[in-house]
């Protein structure tokens, strides 16, 4: 099978498969928890603190923002659900916050990663 007939194949089992409400519940909450598995790695790869209070919280309160603003391509949150490998790859170009220390960042910066994703 080559590669466009495996895409096509992929698409069509994956619209049988969701069809089937038990089986998308079923991945729907797998994905989660491979989500929340990952954060949790990633708060512990950043160090478990805030780089800008050097509080530290539960794992939900976290950010991972970009050092460069004009740098994110990717919204790393998004990046939860792959390998570890690409997700430390995003984290390599990131800081990590709490979410009221990354509004004040966007607030100070002038939300420039927001009007270039607007863009």
């Amino acid at each position: 099978m080559d590669k466009e007939q495996l895409k096509v194949w992929m698409a069509d089992w994956f619209k049988r498969n969701n069809a089937n409400p038990e089986w998308k519940e079923q991945r729907n909450k797998q994905r989660a928890q491979k989500r929340r598995d990952n954060k949790r790695k990633a708060v512990e790869f950043m160090g478990n603190r805030c780089a800008r209070c050097g509080e530290s919280f539960p794992d939900c309160c976290y950010d991972f923002h970009h050092k460069d603003p004009l740098d994110n391509n990717e919204v790393p949150s998004t990046k939860l659900h792959c390998s570890w490998k690409r997700i430390e790859q995003e984290l390599s170009k990131c800081i990590m916050v709490c979410s009221n220390c990354h509004r004040i960042i966007h607030n100070e910066d002038g939300y420039i990663a927001h009007e270039k994703r607007n863009n």
